[in-house]
């Protein structure tokens, strides 16, 4: 049986857990991009606060390299908004591929880049980290979706 550390450590690459419109893009992405990138796929979809503070610690408390600038609750992942991709090669992933043309695709289906991580995508329609949280505290991630959805 899973303890609780490690189901929050556990890197979730479903589709099935984020916004359904997130998802509907992305799959158009993959789509779009799969010869132009071959073993482009989604790496990590939603993301659980406490590996999301596990990964912000590599690099700063942790050793490694500093992988997010977001702790816990401060990353459109926990809320089902964002999906990270990455290249799957022999069993191994890779960021090592050309994230213009990922990052082309994904502003054609209409979703937005970060600038200090290529392969990250996210839906967010201009809604704030902090109104996320606080929307999420009263009525979850639905909420936070009935609000993104309101800003269509």
């Amino acid at each position: 049986m899973l303890g609780r550390l490690e189901i929050s450590q556990k890197r979730y690459r479903s589709l099935d857990f984020v916004y359904p419109e997130l998802k509907e893009s992305v799959l158009k992405v993959l789509e779009d991009i799969k010869d132009k990138i071959p073993g482009i796929a989604v790496f990590e979809s939603l993301r659980m606060a406490k590996r999301q503070d596990y990964l912000y610690s590599l690099g700063r408390e942790l050793p490694g390299n500093i992988v997010t600038e977001a702790k816990g609750w401060e990353s459109w992942h926990q809320y089902g908004l964002a999906v990270d991709f990455a290249v799957l090669k022999d069993k191994q992933w890779s960021w090592d591929f050309d994230t213009r043309l990922l990052r082309y695709s994904l502003r054609s289906h209409n979703l937005e880049t970060i600038s200090w991580e290529a392969s990250h995508a996210q839906l967010t329609r201009g809604l704030s980290i902090k109104e996320a949280k606080e929307i999420h505290l009263t009525k979850s991630f639905t909420g936070v979706w009935a609000k993104v959805e309101e800003r269509k």
